[in-house]
Parts: structure tokens; sequence; C-alpha cells
């Protein structure tokens, strides 16, 4: 059986299309990074398997994230006020 940190990796992995990015980290991923990550706020989403929504980031590096607008390809909403969707495998 998966453990659930790789279920919801993969879930979190498969987004990278969605929001057209390249790394996407969980809330708590972003923490355990420390100070030093520079990150992107995406928004809330809820994966397929949990019950709670995620609140998931952009990995940028460790220099500046260069600005860009956040924006969902299907429903051209910022992500700050992006709908909590449930994500199929």
């Amino acid at each position: 059986m998966i453990g659930d940190p790789v279920n919801l990796a993969a879930r979190l992995e498969s987004l990278n299309k969605e929001f057209h990015t390249s790394i996407i980290v969980s809330e708590e991923t972003r923490n355990r990074l420390g100070k030093e990550a520079q990150v992107r706020a995406l928004g809330g989403v809820k994966v397929k398997g949990k019950t709670v929504e995620t609140t998931v980031y952009e990995l940028c590096g460790w220099g500046a994230c260069p600005p860009q607008p956040a924006t969902n390809s299907d429903s051209n909403t910022e992500f700050g006020q992006f709908e909590v969707t449930e994500v199929e495998p």
C-alpha cells in the first residue's frame, strides 16, 4: 500500500499541467523547506483521497520568483480566488 505522503505527492505532480508549473508542493513541504525557498501561492485544492483542502505552492527555487499572472487555464480565475477542485488520478 502506498503511504499518504506519496499519494499526495502524485496528486500534486499531476496538477502541474493545470497550473502550468514545474514543481508544486504542499503547505507542509513548504514549511519544511524553510525561509530560503521561494514559493508562489496557488490556492487550495481538494485531491482525491483527502477530505480536507490542501494549500499548494509553486516552488520557484532559492532565488526570486518572477512575477507571472496566476490564472487557471480552465476557469481563468486568479489563484487567490481559485475554486476548490477534486483531482482525479
